[in-house]
Parts: C-alpha cells; structure tokens; sequence
C-alpha cells in the first residue's frame, strides 16, 4: 500500500528490463501502475499484468487517473517520439520525470552500457566533484588515515624489525609515482625485496607463471 505508483513511457528492451527488476523485487518501492507505448502502436495484451496502452497523447490524463507520482521515458529510439507537451504538463504537476537509464542506474546500481547515448553522458552528474566535496573527502580521509596509522603502530613496529633483522638495507623503500591530474608524488612502503634487486636486470614487470 506505500508503494509509488509509476508509469513507463516505452516497451522496448529498456522498458522491459526496468519491468523485470521492479517486477523481481518486493521491496523495490515501486508499483508499475500503465506502459505506455508508441502511438501508434496497436493496443496489446497486459504486459504481464500490467496494462500496455498506446495512448502518448494522453500521459499527463493517465498518470493523475492512476495516481502516478513517478514517470520513466525508457523509449529506445526518442527522435520524433517524445511527448513533450504532455511530459511538460506532468512535470508543472507535480509529477516526477526520470531518464529510463539513469533510473535503471538508481534502482539496480548497474548502467545498462548498451543503451547509453552521449546526451546521457554529457547532462550526466559526478564528472566534476564540488569543492566541498573535495575538501571534506580529503579531511575524511586524512583522519581515517591518522586513526590506521596509531592502530597500527605496533604491528608497523614489528615488521620494521623483522625487516631489519632480515636483510642489510632501510626498512622503507620510495618511489616516485604518477598521482591526480599527472601530478607526481613520493610513496612510501616497506621494503620487500633486497636492495638493488634490480640493478643488474632493470624493472621486471609481473608474469604469469608457466608449469612445466
């Protein structure tokens, strides 16, 4: 009874999967209240108890009859197909309008890669992260960091120890390292090869190993 009630614009590969998963999952928040189709389109049997209607021309009518709060354009081809008006309409009412894939995103933490145009790609958040955002991921970090060093600390002084006693040469080894925006760093590590293990033969890249 609190589920939302939701319409799909669309019954195409797009369209069926977001069914498939709203329909495969109880607790998914969503009730699939009409599909809608092309219109011109024939009208269909129910799409597995759900009404499919070919009715573009009267989204927003659909959607207050059927107390629709949400709706999914999850259209395959949308040139010369998109109900502007009436999604408009819907929008002025109060009435949600999601993007079929960035919905399927939401409900499934999956991208249906197929599917993906570059208009989704372009109009799409998270390329750029804020500048709080930054400051407070670095701050976060900085001190999650901090904590793992002082937990850690003596077990940080045991494996000095054991490295020490175990070969000549210093316990950390340093290398400088290609960081964010080809920015380079210094990192630091325990050492776990003898020194020079490289000097006669150069950077050995790791292989697969072959039994005979």
């Amino acid at each position: 009874m609190f589920l939302e009630q939701l319409m799909i614009l669309g019954s195409g590969d797009l369209a069926r999967a977001i069914f498939i998963e709203i329909s495969g999952r109880k607790d998914s928040g969503y009730q699939i209240a009409a599909i809608l189709d092309n219109p011109a389109a024939e009208p269909g049997p129910a799409f597995d108890g759900v009404p499919l209607l070919p009715r573009f021309d009267r989204v927003y009518e659909e959607a207050v009859t059927r107390s629709v709060r949400q709706i999914v354009v999850a259209l395959d081809e949308r040139r010369g197909k998109l109900p502007l008006p009436e999604l408009l309409r819907c929008k002025m009412a109060g009435i949600t309008v999601a993007d079929g894939i960035s919905f399927y995103e939401q409900l499934t933490g999956k991208i249906l890669i197929e599917k993906l145009r570059p208009s989704w790609l372009v109009f799409s958040e998270g390329f750029k992260k804020s500048r709080t955002t930054r400051l407070t991921k670095r701050l976060f970090g900085g001190v999650l960091s901090g904590l793992g060093l002082l937990v850690t600390l003596p077990l940080i002084l045991v494996a000095a120890i054991c490295i020490k006693l175990d070969s000549p040469g210093p316990v950390l080894y340093s290398q400088e390292r290609c960081g964010r925006d080809g920015r380079p760093f210094r990192l630091y590590k325990f050492r776990s090869m003898t020194c020079d293990a490289e000097k006669d033969c150069g950077a050995v890249w790791a292989k697969k190993m072959t039994r005979g």
